[in-house]
């Protein structure tokens, strides 16, 4: 294993370096992992998150590690293959407040290897009129994304085994960018959010201008297209979120530009929004008849400030790396 102080010089180094198979930040040092054995001389810390995983697998575009050195750290991101840069995840029906309820049975949100699961089925406890088991971040939930400010967003995911000739018309939310609502607000629609409406996956956005959201807003489809089962799909978003009309909205489908928006994206709230994925039935239709579970598998999430220089391609080259 190769250690180097964290600076300027050596961060290259540790990225030039070969074999390598991992490099983490920790007390000043990076530690490049050259061999499956270099896990048990990592730091105590280092090796309480791994809990025991020595895997080879980790986020790899040469833009990924200044941006991470940097401070320039996502807002969001999850990755299957290490708890390094994991936000907690919460399952079993999260609650705003990043509280896990019970749905009556464990391990509805969890790890394998190359991805983390997200799973419901009709025997769960519902939560707050659906059945959920999402990915989600307490810590980003306090603190919020800005408006005004430039995100990349992108997500890997798998539909698996899903049933779509029994399901003509069930809407299962898997990805979302959440508002905080004021005290009065209706609970709407997110500002930004992908489902599986049917057979179809369904890219929609949501605004309202008003002080106050007193009902329902109307759901603005930007992108539709076939979906598929047990075959990955990457989504990516460059997003401002705005409720004055200076908001923007790109979407890409495995790396190409499907759909373009300008105008106000949000909701005019005191905080601004959140992200979370997962499996999300809020009208509780998601299990048409013959349909045992709703099964998804994620690759990863990243969200981060577009300032951080680390592009959408990038992040679209990553979640493949998974």
């Amino acid at each position: 294993m190769k250690i180097y102080p964290i600076n300027d010089a050596n961060l290259p180094v540790s990225q030039a370096y070969r074999p390598q198979l991992e490099r983490f930040f920790q007390g000043g040092n990076i530690y490049v992992v050259e061999a499956a054995g270099d896990y048990a001389g990592l730091p105590q810390p280092i090796l309480d998150l791994l809990k025991g995983r020595t895997s080879t697998a980790f986020l790899k575009s040469p833009s990924f590690y200044p941006m991470y050195y940097k401070g320039l750290l996502a807002k969001f991101l999850v990755h299957p293959e290490t708890d390094l840069t994991t936000m907690t995840i919460d399952s079993n029906g999260t609650t705003a407040a990043g509280v896990s309820s019970t749905v009556g049975k464990a391990n509805r949100v969890y790890s394998i290897p190359g991805a983390i699961v997200s799973r419901i089925e009709p025997t769960d406890t519902p939560v707050a009129h659906g059945y959920r088991g999402e990915i989600f971040s307490p810590t980003l939930y306090a603190q919020k994304l800005a408006f005004g400010t430039p995100y990349n967003i992108a997500v890997g995911l798998k539909l698996c085994s899903w049933d779509f000739i029994n399901s003509p018309s069930t809407r299962m939310i898997i990805f979302q960018v959440r508002q905080t609502e004021d005290p009065g607000d209706y609970s709407g629609i997110p500002p930004l959010f992908l489902s599986v409406v049917g057979s179809k996956f369904r890219i929609s956005y949501a605004y309202n201008e008003a002080a106050i959201t007193t009902g329902p807003v109307t759901e603005r489809i930007l992108y539709e297209f076939d979906a598929i089962s047990d075959q990955w799909v990457y989504f990516g978003f460059r997003a401002i979120f705005s409720y004055t009309g200076q908001g923007y909205l790109d979407a890409y489908v495995n790396g190409s530009l499907v759909g373009r928006y300008d105008g106000s994206l949000g909701y005019n709230d005191k905080l601004g929004n959140f992200a979370k994925m997962g499996c999300y039935d809020g009208a509780g239709d998601g299990f048409p008849s013959g349909v045992a579970s709703r099964e998804i598998h994620y690759k990863g999430c990243i969200l981060i400030e577009e300032k951080a220089g680390y592009s959408l391609p990038d992040m679209y080259a990553d979640l493949q790396a998974v």
